[in-house]
């Protein structure tokens, strides 16, 4: 594939980013932080990240776990798998919604 023939409004800024940094030989160091992006960046036809669809919960974001954040400054182990424990059981319903609003998209574009 040529550069020419990549063109901005038919490919995403990531799949662009990743093709020249393969070209380039630096992707092997770059694909945590590309994969990262992928599965925290909100999908508009679920509504949800592929994470918090996985895990049923929002990730920190690794600047919060270096700088102090409310988020981290307040964390508490005990609540926290408190949590956990509700998102799982919440898990569901949120995966109902999300297939929902998916077919919802796919019925107004067809």
């Amino acid at each position: 594939m040529a550069y020419s023939s990549i063109r901005r409004g038919s490919k995403s800024y990531v799949q662009i980013w990743v093709f020249i940094n393969i070209s380039l030989g630096a992707w092997v160091d770059e694909l945590p932080r590309v994969l990262w992006a992928y599965r925290t960046t909100c999908r508009k036809s679920t509504n949800e990240t592929p994470f918090s669809m996985t895990y049923g919960t929002e990730a920190v974001v690794p600047t919060e776990i270096g700088e102090p954040s409310f988020r981290t400054e307040q964390f508490d182990p005990d609540l926290n798998v408190e949590g956990l424990s509700l998102n799982l059981d919440l898990l569901e319903i949120k995966r109902d919604n999300a297939h929902i609003r998916m077919v919802a998209n796919q019925k107004a574009v067809a």
